[in-house]
């Protein structure tokens, strides 16, 4: 799937630009009963779209988002420079209709910036992940990456 990521994409970075004080740490509207959510991308190449431009670079991730809104987990995000190792602090997951529309994470990198990462299953049902972060020195990007999401019950 090619990204029209810019139309899209204002959604979702105001709701990442209230998440903090607006969100509660789990939504579950029509969920299934769970006790964690795993979400996995390999290592693998990815083409980052950003306001200024888009460039390829590696990522990989892998996290537990937990009902209680604990997180667990890193990522490597994708940069021109190479990667910043970031870990998770905690997440949101919501759900519609019994299935994970969008988790929600907040993140630390290295330098103790934070930022919130946004990944939403690719609408076709393949097993491909759409990621949008945002945060105070990372411009807003997003890409799309192979990975899953698994439901723990």
């Amino acid at each position: 799937m090619k990204l029209a990521a810019f139309p899209k994409t204002v959604y979702w970075l105001a709701l990442l630009l209230c998440w903090g004080d607006c969100a509660p740490p789990v939504m579950a509207q029509n969920a299934p009963r769970w006790r964690s959510v795993v979400i996995t991308s390999p290592l693998q190449a990815v083409e980052v779209h950003t306001l200024r431009g888009n460039y390829t670079a590696t990522f990989e991730s892998a996290s537990l988002v937990r009902r209680n809104g604990d997180a667990s987990g890193l990522m490597t995000f994708p940069s021109p420079a190479g990667g910043t190792n970031m870990i998770f602090l905690d997440g949101s997951v919501r759900f519609h209709d019994g299935k994970v529309t969008v988790v929600l994470l907040r993140a630390l990198a290295a330098d103790g910036q934070q930022i919130l990462v946004a990944i939403r299953p690719e609408p076709s049902g393949e097993d491909s992940l759409i990621y949008t972060t945002i945060g105070t020195d990372y411009r807003f990007a997003t890409w799309e990456a192979e990975g899953r999401i698994v439901v723990n019950p």
